[in-house]
């Protein structure tokens, strides 16, 4: 009688046991991001760093006060983002490469060459880019992403990204139409 209690219970633990494992393997699974998803966070985390250095550079050297303004604003989003994506990657056992690019470092040295308008109109087309670039990132991401914590973040997030483009034109353009009437004023 006890062989066969013991038996028993060794069998059924046998089975939880086994039960267990299997539901805990899907869910393990689950926690890993696609190779997709991955480059997605790596380009997304790329573009809201670059953001974040430049608009510190900005928020130092710009001429106008308006775009020191800009840049505190981008720098706020951009880190508060940056951080969302980088601690929703490693809660999905993802450490991201959130290195600048070379090209990033590149753009970012001559912006620091520059000085005055030519340094405000650099940074801001430099800004329109890291947000277009952005702007691709997310929307391929809340359509495609594999995760579906990450397709919700790019989905939840694209609004900002596009009210910061779209600022970063709006005060490029006032910025060229202001130095095309300078000049213009300079020439009576």
């Amino acid at each position: 009688m006890l062989r066969t209690s013991l038996f028993t219970w060794m069998t059924a633990s046998a089975v939880a046991l086994t039960g267990l494992l299997l539901t805990q393997a899907p869910a393990q699974a689950a926690d890993k991001f696609s190779k997709d998803d991955k480059e997605m966070v790596d380009s997304a985390l790329g573009n809201l760093r670059m953001g974040m250095e430049s608009g510190r550079l900005a928020k130092d050297r710009a001429n106008h006060q308006v775009v020191k303004g800009f840049a505190s604003d981008v720098i706020g989003t951009d880190q508060k983002l940056f951080n969302e994506l980088k601690d929703l990657a490693k809660s999905h056992n993802y450490n991201a490469d959130d290195d600048l690019s070379k090209s990033d470092m590149q753009m970012k040295a001559k912006l620091k060459d520059l000085e005055g308008q030519h340094f405000d109109l650099k940074f801001l087309k430099m800004s329109m880019h890291e947000h277009e670039q952005l702007i691709s990132t997310f929307r391929k991401g809340g359509d495609s992403a594999k995760s579906d914590e990450l397709k919700k973040f790019f989905s939840d997030n694209e609004r900002a990204i596009r009210e910061n483009l779209d600022r970063a034109k709006e005060l490029s353009d006032k910025l060229e139409s202001d130095d095309s009437d300078n000049a213009k004023d300079k020439k009576k």
